[in-house]
């Protein structure tokens, strides 16, 4: 119980922190590939309507694209030597290229990129590290102005790089430390559980005393006597109460199982000598679909278990009839349906919690404690399977896969 606890501890902790990180690091990686873009299209914008300005840079009737804090960068007349663009235009079936203002691009490769862009049919996008723009004009002109965007691209790569590397150095840092740390952290959550649990064996041993002495007397009045109505009264609340410690014992000793033996046996013949030893203690009306065939490898004896007791669970609430039915697929799937009343009074969501019972079973002469239900949960879970009830067609039905 406490190595499962620490470890589940641990996984939440950094499950969270990983989620997180990744996802402040997702954000600010988008916030700056995107900034990249803006500063793409910002120059764009300035070649295709102020191109003059690169060959005459004058700072002081800069375009507006060059105000102060462009892309984070100050204003200086550097800004226009260091941006690499070419443009193609189109104009009467007559293609031009201008080339001047880029180095690593040559005629035949600027008018591939232009194709590229109109094939896009955007009128702004990426191809490579370029940014392009393409501009209709009135008079049937096409501009297509691409800027080379090859340096904040790296510089977004190389960041998107180190805020990786960070990231996952600061989540094994992090790991280290909940790892250290998650001992004391739980520590009050063990030592409660372990007075929790000590409690249940203190209690369950105290009470089976007193429950042998009551019903030892219990007999001798009857033999003194004869039955009545009190010595029944009291043989039956001494026979739940020894059910009741019983449950308690077992529930305690789950809790306390951190591995089980698992074997392989067929779940089909198992749960047909259960149901055939199961049928004389009730009158309900039992239906059966179950597949041959049908294999597990698990505990048996705790497979028994939590089969009898979801079997009896049914025949305590039923009205008529049980339907018990067993599949494979890829688990084996086992279901057990009764007819109920009041369905709506049952909290489906809490049936599995200990010393759960609905207020009709409360207020009713029905047998029970609560606790049956529980320790078929801790079985499965045990098992690594799933367990789930719910309410279809005025029926309870309880579902585990295995």
């Amino acid at each position: 119980m406490y190595k499962r606890l620490r470890r589940n501890f641990i996984i939440v902790t950094m499950a969270a922190v990983f989620f997180v990180i990744a996802v402040m690091i997702v954000a600010i990686n988008i916030f700056n590939y995107r900034e990249v873009a803006t500063y793409g299209d910002r120059l764009l914008d300035v070649v295709v309507n102020n191109r003059e300005f690169f060959d005459r840079p004058n700072m002081e009737d800069a375009p507006p694209e060059f105000d102060e804090g462009f892309f984070n960068r100050p204003k200086t007349p550097e800004m226009a030597y260091e941006t690499r663009f070419f443009v193609v235009n189109y104009y009467n079936d007559e293609v031009t290229v201008d080339i001047s203002k880029i180095g690593s691009v040559d005629d035949n490769e600027a008018k591939e990129y232009a194709e590229k862009a109109l094939d896009k049919d955007k009128s702004r996008g990426t191809i490579d590290n370029f940014r392009f723009r393409v501009t209709r004009f009135n008079d049937g002109r096409v501009v297509v102005a691409f800027v080379d965007c090859s340096k904040q691209v790296a510089t977004a790569n190389n960041f998107l790089t180190i805020s990786i590397i960070v990231s996952c150095v600061s989540v094994l840092i992090v790991g280290i430390i909940v790892f250290f740390v998650s001992k004391k952290v739980i520590s009050p959550i063990v030592k409660s559980y372990e007075r929790q649990k000590q409690f249940i064996t203190d209690a369950s041993h105290e009470l089976k005393t007193p429950l042998t002495i009551i019903s030892a007397n219990n007999e001798l009045v009857e033999m003194e006597y004869g039955e009545n109505q009190s010595t029944h009264a009291i043989n039956k609340q001494v026979v739940r109460m020894n059910s009741l410690v019983k449950n308690m014992s077992m529930l305690s000793k789950i809790d306390e199982a951190s591995r089980i033996e698992k074997s392989e046996f067929s779940l089909t013949d198992t749960l047909l000598d259960i149901i055939d030893a199961f049928r004389p203690s009730t009158s309900k009306n039992i239906e059966l679909d179950i597949s041959d065939n049908v294999n597990i490898n698990a505990d048996e004896n705790l497979i028994r278990q939590m089969i009898s007791i979801l079997l009896d669970n049914a025949r305590k609430y039923s009205l008529t009839k049980i339907k018990t039915e067993l599949s494979k697929g890829a688990k084996a799937l086992l279901v057990i349906r009764n007819d109920a009343s009041n369905l709506n009074d049952i909290e489906l969501k809490k049936v599995f919690d200990r010393f759960y019972r609905d207020s009709m079973s409360r207020a009713s002469e029905t047998e029970g404690s609560g606790i049956g239900l529980s320790i078929a949960k801790e079985i499965v879970n045990l098992h690594g399977g799933e367990i789930t009830a719910l309410s279809e067609n005025n029926e309870f039905v309880i579902k585990v896969t295995l």
